[in-house]
């Protein structure tokens, strides 16, 4: 009877775990992932009619519950991440618009084509300034700790290589909140195109980071607005008209003898 009991019990738990596998479900990763843009989530997957009341923030932190492939009528097979948003939501992302980690470059780095420097600077180096999201792809810790980054919105501004895990490089969220700020808020502060009101919130945003964000995100609002303040004071070249000489301070009379 005791054996008996013992094999209905196995045949119990390898039943279970078959339909589980089949069903497609799998345990919860609790691992993190974050959005390379703003971007919408479906409640079903593979379907864009069945769109969650919100949006993902780039940047925003995701938990990742798993995995799956979706066959759309037409093409190839494309992967989705369910994924649980912060108050508890879940809905389906195409796993390709997440991204291991965000981080912000907090002083000067080299981008190379590889973990190693001597694979030669990688295309897209001169656009890692202070203040730039990046998007953590991979790492490798053969050769000391180095990190794969990726970002840029468009072809112009687009890099992709390996940088060295050193003090220029930084995964604090509150920072890449503010860089994501700062980002978006100049693309409209800098935009002529803009209205005057959307300018108008775009400095106001740059006004709330220089006072309550950290360096270096900090400075650099304090800088983009001073470089459009209108009561910065005009040097003389910007006084200059052609023509027109500055007034020159009089010379002083010399004394007699």
């Amino acid at each position: 009877m005791k054996r008996f009991l013992i094999a209905a019990g196995i045949s119990l738990l390898v039943i279970t775990f078959s339909d589980c596998k089949q069903s497609g479900k799998i345990a919860q990763t609790s691992e993190t992932r974050v959005a390379r843009f703003k971007m919408g989530v479906f409640k079903e997957i593979g379907n864009p009619k069945s769109g969650l009341p919100l949006a993902l923030e780039k940047g925003e932190v995701v938990t990742l519950e798993k995995i799956e492939s979706f066959k759309p009528a037409q093409g190839a097979p494309v992967e989705y991440a369910l994924i649980k948003i912060a108050g508890g939501q879940t809905g389906y992302v195409p796993a390709s618009y997440l991204a291991k980690a965000a981080i912000v470059l907090t002083g000067s780095a080299k981008l190379y084509q590889r973990p190693s420097i001597t694979s030669g600077i990688a295309r897209g180096a001169d656009k890692l300034k202070p203040g730039v999201v990046a998007f953590l792809e991979n790492e490798d810790f053969s050769d000391g700790e180095w990190l794969e980054i990726v970002g840029g919105s468009n072809a112009a501004n687009y890099f992709k290589g390996w940088v060295k895990g050193s003090g220029s490089i930084s995964r604090d969220t509150e920072l890449v909140t503010a860089a994501v700020r700062l980002e978006q808020a100049l693309e409209i502060y800098n935009n002529p195109k803009a209205s005057d009101k959307a300018k108008e919130e775009a400095r106001s945003t740059l006004d709330d980071i220089q006072k309550n964000s950290p360096d270096p995100i900090r400075q650099l609002a304090a800088e983009a607005l001073g470089a459009h303040s209108p009561d910065k004071p005009a040097t003389p070249t910007e006084e200059k008209e052609e023509g027109i000489q500055p007034l020159q301070p009089a010379e002083e009379p010399k004394p007699n003898g």
